[in-house]
C-alpha cells in the first residue's frame, strides 16, 4: 500500500511539472473565474496575475482582471487596463464592452458611447457594443436613439439575444406594441429558459391582452400598432396586414375571454390566415416560418403555452400535467430544432 501511494505522488508530481505554462495558466485561470463568480474577487484577481505571468499573450488574463476590478467598483482601475488592452492587435470586442460599461456607470455617459463607437469601428458585426450602445442611450432617456443601436444590433448580429429584449420591453410601453409581440417571442425563442424569458413570456402574454379590445361579443377590436391606415398608399404596410389577419382570426374566434387558450387558438388562426394570403412571401421573417413549422407538426398549444406561459402559470401547470406525452413530444421537438436567424430573414421596424 504504501509503495503504490509513493508511486501515485510520483506520477502525479510528474504530471505536474510535465504541464506546459500555458496549461497551467489556464488552469488557474478557471479556478479564478470560478473564485470570481462565487464573490472572491480579490482571489480571482491574484490567479488571473499568475496565469498572466506564465502566458503573457493570452488577453483573457488582463481582460478578466478588469473585470474583477468593475465587479469591485473600481472602475479607474478596470478602465487603465482596458484603455491598455484596447491598443493590442488581439483586442475583443467584449474590451470595448467593458470598457464603455465602466465609463457609463461613472457617470460619464458620453465618453461610453464614444466607446462603443470606436469599438463597433473594429467590430462592425457584434451585436453586444450595439446592445451596450442602446442600453447607454436608454439610461439617458434617448430612447429614439436607443431603438436604433438595437436595431442596428440585430442587423450585425441577428441571434444575439439582448437586443430583441429590450426592444420588446420599449414597444411594450410605446404606441406600436405590435413590434413588442415580435421582438418578445424572437427573444424567447433564442433565450430560452432564463429569468429573464419569464419576464418576456409574461410580457408576449399582457401585450396581447392589451392589444386586443373585446367590448362585446359584436364589438372587438385591435389596437397593436397606430401605424395601419387602409388607404391605398398604405397597403402594404408590415403592420396594416398584420392586423387586418389577426383582426380575421380573431372575429372568426369561438372563445374570445383572452385567456392563454384562446390566445392560442387566435395565434394559429393567424398565421394561417397570413400563409393563406401570401404574405410570408413578401416578408421574408424566419421567426413566422419558424412557428409555422412548429404549429405544422402539430405542437401548437404545447409551443404557446410555452412562451406565453408566465402569463397564466396555473393553467400551464395543469394543462402539462394532463397532456404529459404531448408536451414531452413537443419539449423534444423543440430542443433538438432551434430559431436561426440570418440577416436576410431577421426583421425589425424599419427593415
Amino acid at each position: 500500500m504504501k509503495k503504490l501511494l509513493m508511486l501515485l505522488l510520483l506520477l502525479i508530481s510528474f504530471s505536474l511539472y510535465s504541464q506546459t505554462d500555458k496549461e497551467k495558466a489556464l488552469q488557474y485561470g478557471k479556478e479564478g473565474i470560478k473564485l470570481v463568480d462565487n464573490g472572491k474577487l480579490d482571489e480571482g484577481i491574484e490567479l488571473f496575475e499568475k496565469a498572466g505571468k506564465l502566458d503573457p499573450e493570452n488577453i483573457i488574463y488582463p481582460y478578466e482582471i478588469a473585470y474583477a476590478y468593475c465587479l469591485k467598483n473600481d472602475y479607474s482601475k478596470s478602465i487603465e487596463i482596458c484603455e491598455s488592452l484596447k491598443k493590442r492587435t488581439d483586442v475583443l470586442d467584449e474590451v470595448y464592452r467593458l470598457l464603455g460599461n465602466c465609463y457609463d456607470f461613472t457617470g460619464n455617459q458620453s465618453k461610453a458611447i464614444e466607446t462603443y463607437r470606436e469599438g463597433i469601428s473594429k467590430f462592425p458585426a457584434s451585436g453586444k457594443l450595439y446592445h451596450e450602445e442602446g442600453v447607454c442611450y436608454s439610461g439617458m432617456k434617448e430612447y429614439e436613439k436607443a431603438i436604433n443601436s438595437f436595431q442596428k444590433g440585430i442587423e450585425a448580429e441577428p441571434n444575439y439575444s439582448s437586443n430583441y429584449y429590450d426592444l420588446s420591453k420599449l414597444y411594450y410601453f410605446s404606441e406600436e406594441e405590435l413590434w413588442a409581440l415580435v421582438y418578445a417571442e424572437t427573444f424567447i425563442n433564442l433565450e430560452r429558459n432564463s429569468k429573464r424569458t419569464a419576464d418576456i413570456s409574461k410580457l408576449l402574454y399582457d401585450t396581447y391582452k392589451k392589444g386586443i379590445i373585446i367590448k362585446s361579443e359584436k364589438e372587438a377590436y385591435i389596437s397593436l400598432s397606430k401605424s395601419p391606415d387602409l388607404t391605398a398608399n398604405k397597403l402594404l404596410l408590415f403592420e396594416t396586414n398584420y392586423e387586418t389577419c389577426f383582426s380575421l382570426a380573431m372575429i372568426t374566434a369561438d372563445d374570445k375571454s383572452l385567456s392563454l387558450k384562446s390566445l392560442s387558438s387566435m395565434r394559429q388562426s393567424f398565421f394561417k390566415i397570413w400563409y393563406e394570403k401570401g404574405f410570408n412571401e413578401k416578408y421574408k421573417i424566419g421567426l413566422f416560418d419558424y412557428i409555422k413549422d412548429i404549429y405544422d407538426n402539430g405542437y401548437g398549444d404545447a409551443y404557446d403555452y410555452y412562451i406565453m406561459g408566465y402569463g397564466d402559470e396555473d393553467f400551464v401547470t395543469e394543462w402539462a400535467s394532463k397532456n404529459k406525452d404531448q408536451y414531452s413530444k413537443f419539449e423534444k421537438y423543440y430542443i433538438a430544432n432551434k430559431l436561426k436567424l440570418t440577416n436576410d430573414n431577421s426583421v425589425y421596424r424599419g427593415k
